[in-house]
Formats: structure tokens, C-alpha cells, sequence
């Protein structure tokens, strides 16, 4: 009714709600009372008789609601129906009982949505496959007892009361389009029967990620989840008790590679469901509007195994956000899901058709992907909102402007049979009341007796109990001055335990403090191992060095001595230059010369290793030395370089000069 009013206005349609209660008011929305709420006794009746004849009168086959027509309000003069050119109604069984409804038939045109059957039977919303709407509805199967004929009179006051009164039920679907057709109550009234389903927000309720989903309800992201639930678990027609003999069936037929099976449910009461094998149960509760496009699109499958529904709109919500759904066929069921397209179906109470379904689609990730996209479209394509609602204004306008009077009742009277049956009606039911409050009373006195005699016998315990204190205090008294002499020696104890304690604390404080200094001597030796590894690396590079420039001098030798021979053969040859080759002699011999102070130094120098290696305090400023001297060394070596390389030149040009 809200989702139509919204639609409606965004339509352009002056829509107005008149409700028996709302939780937020506002200026499309208005509230009214019944004329039982002005009687400051009939609350308590109506409660006696609602009690009385329903709740505690109900027979096992359903325990769907069950309305009682006592109650009621006049609309038809209230200012907000006056200046209507329709009255549509909705769910009314709280506040209008048959006589308003023909008052309201008198004065608008009415257009009645069956949301249920209510409206067509002597009380029941459901019928739990009972056909007695079509005739008379004597002997109800949902109540155990029915003494005043309740639903027969109630039936025939709407039989009665509507006669000719020619309105319009639209049935959500099919199945209630079939059954309104054959109701003795809109034959009786001469009904106009028209199928339009109810529509959805499909901007709301539309697909979304799965893992974003999941992530939004704390949930984990992978597995796969089938949603199921109602907004009352515990109605019997919802069929959540197929739901354990379902998940066991299709685990099953788990293959071992499977990815683990959730079923997560909505609604309350929570299901009174257990763990099956390769299978987990998650229960969100109550879940608010706005949040269940997220919990539609979090699941992989929406499992709907009611039996008994009319147009179910959570079918078409889970659809809408992309996820397919197995339900059984029954209502209006068929028309929302196309089997093997959209969905599969399974014939009423089939578990193991159902579970068949359900382990066919876990399996097959593409099936799934396949169903939602068409479920999707399916939605968009016939149960938007804003298409539904257009079906209705067309509606309204046909039937304000094809309305026909509705046929005058010949000496109508004011009086219905729930009227005249009412005073001793609910006279026996508040008779029931008072002796079921009496039995009550009664059973509470021989709880309070009970209760008396256990007192009684608690207080005589508590006698004995406290007899027995004083024998036990009288114990116990003794026992402390036995508890004081042991006292005093434990003290003595104590004392000594306290010395022991100190002197071991005393030993322990010199003990880490020795623990202490060996581990700095520890780390200090370590320190200077390393520190001599390190110079002992230093020492032996040096040598490495040292010995380096050693075979660069031995060769550099050699090499003067051949150029000597080369020299030695030309000074015979070219006997005038003799001056000039005594000088080249000079040279050499003064070279040799330093080669042989190089070698002393060389040896010096390690004789100065030596000593390094046996004092360590001295090693560093030895190992500079030894950088200086090699660094001398090395400019001593390029220096005969340069000699020899001039004296190769003074060869050279000897050779090439004329003899």
C-alpha cells in the first residue's frame, strides 16, 4: 500500500493514506479510530473475545491471522473520503467490519486490493485449502470449536451487506483472480475482478556486487548463500520447517569439491534450524528496509518454500537485485518466477524436488549468473513501481467514470447478524476469561501455597542449620586458639624464613653483580680480539704490498742488468763514448746502490712486523710508518723508472749515432 501511494504521487495522482496506525505521520498520511477506542470498557472485550475465540481456539492446520469483524469506523463521512473520487482499500480487517465497508459502497467508488482472501471469507486470511468461502464458511477447520457460528455470520453479513455493491477487487495474482471469481461473496456483490501485480522500486532493488554486499553485513565473502526467511518465521503457510530436510538433502549431493553452503535467514523468531554436513546457518534477524537490496544481492540463491501464498513480495525483491530463486509452486508463485529461466520451481512440499533444485544451481555458477540477469529483466519488464502504478490510475479513471450505482438493499436494517450474536457472544467469551482467570488465580494460590509450605520447611532448615552453627562456632573457637599457638610458632618461622631470605637476596646481588663484570670482561675481549684481527689484516695487506714492490724491484733489476750488457757490448763497440758510459755506469752503480738500502729498509720493515705482532699497543703507529715508507718507496721505484727510461734513451740514441 505505501510503495503504490509513493508511486502514485510521483505519477502526478493525488493520493491520500487513511489508516488505522501509523508510525510517521505526515501530510499524505492520516489515522483514525473506531468507535470501540471511545468506549473505555470494549478494549478489555474486544481483547476477551479476540483471546478467547482465536488465540486459544485454534486448531493445528495454520496459525495464519484470523480477523473477528467487532470493531469498526464509519469512513464514508470522514472529510478525506468525501472529497475522493476513489476509495481504495487495502487491508482493512482491524477496522472495518461489513457494515462500514457498505457505507463506504453507498457513498465512492471502491477498488479493494485482496492482499488475502479475508475480504471474501468469514475470517480467515488463508484458507489452509478449506473451500468454504465459495458457500457458506459454517464449520470452520481453523477454529476448534464455534459455537455461535462466527464465521457463517460473518460470511452472510458480507453476502448480505454488499449485495450489488458492484466494487472492484484487483487481485496481485492469478491464483487470488481465480479464487475471488469463485467466492459467494463477490458473486454476491456483483465484484469486478482485475489482475494487476504489485510493483517494486527496481532503483532500490537492484543487482550489486557480491563481495561489496557481503563486506556491507559483516559476512564472510566467499562460499555460496541461499537466502531464506519471512517477516514471521513461525507462520506455518511460510513452510520454513522444510527448510532443515531441504539443506540436508542438497549437501548430499555435494560433490566433494563444493564450496561451502550457507544458509542465511531474515526475520523473527529466529529458525529453530541446526548445522547440517558441508553446511553453516547464519541468522540476521530483523532486518530494516534499507539494508535488505544488500542481503538480496549478498545471496546466490533466494529459496522461497511457502505453501500457501498469494504474490510474495520478497520473490520479487531477491529477482529485482539479480539473484534467482527456487520456490515452491504455489499462488501466485508461478507468476513471478518462470522456471528454468529465472528460477526454479517444485511442487508443494517436494523436499527433494526442492533440494534437487538447489544443488543444481550451487553447482553451476553460469546457471546462476544466467537466472539473475533474466530475473533482472524479468522484474524491470512487468513489476516496476512506476508501471504498476500507471495500471492503477488507468483503473481509477475507468472506474469513476464507468461506475454504476451500487443496487439499494429493499429494507436494508442497520442490524448484522454478528449484531445480535455479539452481546451473548462475548458475554460466554468474558465468562471464558473470568474462569480462566479464575483457574489462574486458583493456580496461583496453590503455587503461593506451595510456596508457603516450602517456606515453612526452609525456615525449620534454617532452625537446624542454626543449631547446628552454634556447635560448629563453639568448634571453631576452639580450633582458633589451636590456630593461635600454631600462629605464634609460624611466626617464629617467619622470622628466621625472612633472614634466610635476606641472605639468599644479599647472595643473589653479589652474584649478578660478579655475572655482570664477567660479561662487560667478556665483551671487552671481544673487543680487542676483534681489534687485533683487524690490524693483524692490516699487517698482513701490508705485506702483501710490501712483497709486491719487492718482485717490482727484483725485476726492475733484472732488467737494468740486461740494459748493462747492452751496454757493455756498445762500450766495446763505441769505445770513444766511454766518458759518457762511465757516467751510465756511475748511474747504475748509485742505483744499485739504493736498490740494496731498499732491501736493507725491506728488511728493517719486517723486522718491524715482527715487533708489531708482539706488541699491540704499538701497532698503529708502526703501520703508519710503514704507509710512509712504502709511499717513498713507490716514489724511489717511479724514480728509477724514469731512469731507466732515460737511460733506454741514451741506448737508443747511442745505437742510432754514426760509429
Amino acid at each position: 500500500m505505501s510503495r503504490l501511494h509513493e508511486a502514485l504521487r510521483r505519477l502526478g495522482v493525488d493520493s491520500r493514506l487513511l489508516v488505522r496506525n501509523s508510525p510517521a505521520p505526515g501530510t499524505a498520511v492520516q489515522t483514525i479510530g473506531t468507535r470501540g477506542d471511545a468506549d473505555d470498557l470494549f478494549p478489555a472485550v474486544r481483547e476477551a473475545v479476540v483471546r478467547q475465540y482465536v488465540e486459544l481456539n485454534r486448531t493445528s492446520i495454520t496459525n495464519t491471522h484470523f480477523s473477528l469483524h467487532i470493531d469498526g469506523a464509519d469512513v464514508s463521512r470522514v472529510p478525506l473520503v468525501a472529497s475522493s473520487d476513489i476509495a481504495h482499500l487495502h487491508w482493512t480487517g482491524s477496522f472495518q467490519a461489513p457494515a462500514d465497508v457498505r457505507a463506504l459502497l453507498d457513498a465512492k467508488p471502491v477498488v479493494w486490493t485482496l492482499h488475502d482472501l479475508e475480504p471474501l471469507t468469514g475470517g480467515c486470511h488463508f484458507p489452509a485449502g478449506c473451500e468454504g468461502y465459495t458457500g457458506d464458511c459454517a464449520g470452520c477447520p481453523q477454529l476448534v470449536r464455534d459455537p455461535f457460528e462466527v464465521t457463517a455470520t460473518t460470511l452472510s453479513d458480507k453476502k448480505t451487506l454488499w449485495a450489488g455493491g458492484r466494487p472492484t477487487f484487483i487481485a496481485p495474482s492469478r491464483y487470488m483472480a481465480e479464487r475471488a471469481r469463485r467466492s459467494a461473496v463477490a458473486q454476491c456483490a456483483a465484484a469486478s475482478i482485475v489482475h494487476i501485480p504489485y510493483g517494486i522500486d527496481v532503483d532500490r532493488f537492484r543487482p550489486q556486487p557480491k563481495a561489496a554486499a557481503r563486506r556491507a553485513l559483516g559476512l564472510p565473502v566467499d562460499g555460496t548463500y541461499v537466502l531464506c526467511g519471512s517477516n514471521y518465521n513461525a507462520e506455518q503457510r511460510k513452510g520454513l520447517r522444510f527448510l532443515d530436510g531441504v539443506l540436508a538433502a542438497a549437501t548430499a549431493r555435494s560433490r566433494p569439491d563444493s564450496s561451502k553452503l550457507t544458509l542465511l535467514t531474515v526475520g523473527e523468531p529466529k529458525l529453530d534450524l541446526h548445522d547440517a554436513d558441508g553446511a553453516g546457518v547464519i541468522q540476521l534477524g530483523r532486518v530494516s528496509v534499507d539494508l535488505m537490496p544488500s542481503v538480496y544481492a549478498a545471496a546466490d540463491v533466494f529459496l522461497h518454500p511457502s505453501v500457501e501464498d498469494n504474490f510474495p513480495l520478497m520473490l520479487l525483491e531477491s529477482m529485482s537485485c539479480g539473484t534467482p530463486a527456487i520456490a515452491f509452486d504455489v499462488g501466485g508463485v508461478a507468476d513471478i518466477v518462470q522456471d528454468e529461466v529465472c528460477g526454479r520451481l517444485a511442487a508443494a512440499g517436494d523436499e527433494l524436488a526442492m533440494a534437487a533444485a538447489l544443488s543444481s544451481l550451487v553447482h553451476d555458477r553460469e546457471a546462476r549468473q544466467r537466472m539473475g540477469e533474466r530475473a533482472r529483466a524479468h522484474v524491470e519488464e512487468h513489476f516496476s513501481d512506476s508501471s504498476v502504478a500507471r495500471r492503477h490510475a488507468e483503473l481509477y479513471d475507468d472506474v469513476a467514470k464507468n461506475r454504476a450505482a451500487p443496487q439499494a438493499l429493499a429494507g436494508r436494517s442497520r442490524q448484522t447478524g454478528i449484531d445480535a450474536i455479539f452481546p451473548r457472544w462475548s458475554a460466554a467469551c468474558l465468562v471464558q476469561e473470568i474462569a480462566l482467570a479464575r483457574e489462574h488465580a486458583m493456580q496461583l494460590n496453590e503455587e503461593s501455597h506451595a510456596k508457603s509450605e516450602h517456606i515453612a520447611g526452609l525456615q525449620r532448615e534454617s532452625a537446624g542449620l542454626a543449631r547446628s552453627l552454634a556447635d560448629q562456632s563453639r568448634q571453631v573457637q576452639e580450633k582458633e586458639a589451636e590456630l593461635a599457638a600454631i600462629h605464634e610458632v609460624a611466626e617464629e618461622r617467619k622470622a628466621l624464613a625472612d633472614k634466610l631470605h635476606a641472605s639468599a637476596a644479599s647472595i643473589e646481588a653479589i652474584a649478578a653483580n660478579l655475572q655482570r663484570e664477567v660479561r662487560e670482561r667478556d665483551d671487552l675481549l671481544g673487543k680487542l680480539e676483534a681489534t687485533i684481527a683487524e690490524q693483524r689484516a692490516e699487517i698482513e695487506l701490508v705485506r702483501r704490498e710490501t712483497a709486491g714492490l719487492a718482485r717490482s724491484l727484483a725485476e726492475q733489476s733484472r732488467q737494468v742488468q740486461e740494459k748493462e750488457a747492452e751496454l757493455g757490448a756498445i762500450h766495446e763497440v763505441a769505445e770513444e763514448r766511454k766518458a759518457l758510459a762511465d757516467k751510465l755506469h756511475a748511474s747504475a752503480a748509485s742505483i744499485e746502490a739504493i736498490a740494496a738500502n731498499l732491501q736493507k729498509e725491506v728488511r728493517e720493515r719486517d723486522d718491524l712486523l715482527a715487533d708489531l705482532e708482539a706488541a699491540i699497543d704499538e701497532q698503529r703507529a708502526e703501520i703508519e710508518l710503514v704507509h710512509h715508507v712504502a709511499a717513498d718507496r713507490r716514489e724511489l721505484i717511479e724514480h728509477l723508472h724514469r731512469v731507466a727510461e732515460e737511460r733506454a734513451a741514451i741506448i737508443d740514441r747511442l745505437v742510432d749515432a754514426p760509429q
